[in-house]
């Protein structure tokens, strides 16, 4: 009976990883005379691109724009015909070499300005909490909900050390960067729940803070729920969106005014 079940759960296993495998595809860039074939490329996480020179001419391959490289990827100048340079946009790639949207751009430097071409990588939504211990672990939670086109999701604020009054107002900030130096971010004093240190985990910057703030809702001890509505706009998928929570206590004599939470990173996703 060990045996078949050993074996019923290696064929499970299997089929899992076939399936997988299946979902991964392998993309084909022409590199031409003066262009990339498809110039711009739409892919989905866990896909690999190559990029192939079937002709005998000279060209690379590098990531960044304007014949800045970002340091992503690269090829050096080499001669075809030849394989020029091959990349897995996994997971694990990705988070490594984060870009806005999960756009990459590239060019050939051999024949700026008109050799350029971008692969955009397409990813799960998801919602990933993050920030380095300053504001409390759980103190913005994710409660329902995937952030997709036309559907929306819910988070929760929470004061989890009880610094503030019953019926403070919880509100949740959008942002479409996180602040300098994520996944830490700006030590601001006062605004920590303790009454020490808070820690800014978002760009609050003109034109990149979204608007209105999502709230009040009410804090009465209990994690505080905050929806938010996703346009039903399909181009947002792969956009990042990053959204860290406030308490306000308005009561006279607040030990502690306004309190932030961790901070969630929103990826718009399928």
């Amino acid at each position: 009976m060990r045996t078949l079940r050993t074996l019923l759960s290696s064929l499970a296993f299997l089929t899992t990883l076939a399936a997988a495998a299946a979902a991964q595809v392998t993309h084909t860039v022409s590199v031409n005379a003066t262009s990339f074939s498809p110039k711009n490329l739409t892919i989905n996480l866990g896909d690999t691109v190559v990029w192939n020179m079937p002709n005998q001419q000279f060209h690379d391959v590098t990531s960044g724009s304007g014949g800045n490289s970002d340091g992503n990827f690269d090829s050096p100048i080499l001669q075809g015909p030849i394989v020029m340079l091959s990349v897995t946009f996994d997971s694990a790639w990705v988070t490594s070499h984060p870009m806005p949207n999960q756009l990459y751009p590239y060019y050939c430097g051999v024949h700026l300005p008109g050799m350029t071409g971008s692969v955009k990588v397409l990813a799960p939504a998801a919602l990933a909490p993050y920030g380095c211990g300053v504001n409390p672990a759980g103190s913005l939670s994710s409660v329902s909900g995937l952030p997709r086109p036309g559907q929306s999701f819910v988070l929760a604020a929470h004061n989890p050390v009880g610094s503030q009054a019953p019926g403070s107002l919880a509100y949740l900030a959008l942002s479409l960067a996180p602040a300098i130096g994520y996944p830490c971010g700006i030590p601001l004093p006062g605004f920590g729940f303790s009454g020490g240190n808070g820690e800014l985990l978002i760009d609050i910057g003109a034109g990149i803070l979204l608007s209105p703030l999502v709230g009040p809702a009410l804090w009465n001890g209990a994690p505080a729920n905050l929806t938010v509505n996703v346009p039903p706009t399909s181009s947002l998928v792969g956009l990042y969106v990053f959204s860290q929570g406030i308490l306000f206590d308005p009561s006279v004599g607040a030990t502690v005014p306004l309190g932030l939470t961790n901070a969630m990173r929103v990826t718009i996703g399928t």
